[in-house]
Parts: C-alpha cells; sequence; structure tokens
C-alpha cells in the first residue's frame, strides 16, 4: 500500500467493543460503532487506509472518573480511543481541544476527514481543517430537523 495515499480519519463519540472489552466497561454504542465499522469496510473495500479515532463516551456508574488513551483495533482498523473523563462537561471541553490538535498533528493534505454524526466537539477540529484546507465531511445520520420537530421545541 502506498504510504503517501491518502488516509481516511473516521472521527465519533462512540465506545467500541475492542475498547470496551480492554477497558473492562459495559456502556456499548452498538448501533453507532456498527456503523462506524461499516463505513470503514466499504472505504477499505476500494483502497481505502481507515483509521477509527472516538472520544468514548462513560456515565456517571463508571468504575473511573477517567480513562486514559488507548490505541487498538476494531473489525482489523487501527483504532485511536483518546482520552476521556466521566464527567461529560469535561469530556466536551477536553475533546474540543484534543480533536483540534489531533488534526493539526496527524491530518496530512491529502487525507480526507469524516466526522461521525453532529457533535459539538467537532466544531474546532472541522474548523482547523477549513484554515488548513484539509477535506472534511460529516456523516449525518440523524437529522437534527427531526430530533427538534419530535421534541416539539
Amino acid at each position: 500500500m502506498d504510504l503517501h495515499s491518502p488516509r481516511y480519519f473516521y472521527i465519533g463519540m462512540v465506545n467500541l467493543p475492542s475498547y470496551m472489552h480492554q477497558r473492562s466497561l459495559s456502556l456499548y454504542s452498538g448501533a453507532a460503532s456498527l456503523k462506524m465499522s461499516s463505513i470503514a469496510r466499504a472505504l477499505a473495500s476500494v483502497g481505502g487506509r481507515v483509521f477509527l479515532v472516538t472520544i468514548p463516551t462513560l456515565n456517571r456508574e463508571a468504575p473511573r472518573v477517567y480513562e486514559r488513551p488507548w490505541i487498538g483495533r476494531q473489525d482489523a482498523f487501527p483504532v485511536l480511543c483518546l482520552a476521556t473523563f466521566s464527567n461529560r462537561w469535561i469530556r466536551k471541553f477536553y475533546a474540543f481541544f484534543a480533536l483540534i490538535f489531533f488534526v493539526i498533528g496527524s491530518v496530512r493534505r491529502q487525507d480526507k476527514v469524516i466526522f461521525y454524526n453532529h457533535a459539538f466537539e467537532y466544531l474546532g477540529a472541522a474548523l482547523a481543517l477549513k484554515i488548513m484546507g484539509k477535506a472534511s465531511f460529516q456523516d449525518i445520520e440523524d437529522c437534527l430537523l427531526k430530533e427538534i420537530i419530535r421534541s416539539g421545541i
């Protein structure tokens, strides 16, 4: 495989099975994890070099308030799980800046970044990519407008 060919970084906020097993955690996000794995397999089937990057979510019942970063594999793809916190506000603040530093330090000009769904945490990284002239895309699974209408706002 050509090391100068574009890489695909698929960034999401999911708890992948490999991470959950390694960390002995039980908060699995099945549909989101399967979606990210399926998209990664599709990209790989046409020659893409795919990397899954995630900000795992922890609930208040998590055995630890902080989880260290983890590098592993899921469905034969390299995975980087950024550090995370059980407090959602600390996690959001940390992830916002961690993703900015990740894209600045890791994404080359020819690489592509796909953000899974919509989240505040992605905004800084998406803006950094735009300023640097690097391609990014948003994979919107759930329509925000439908959520607003359904909630009656």
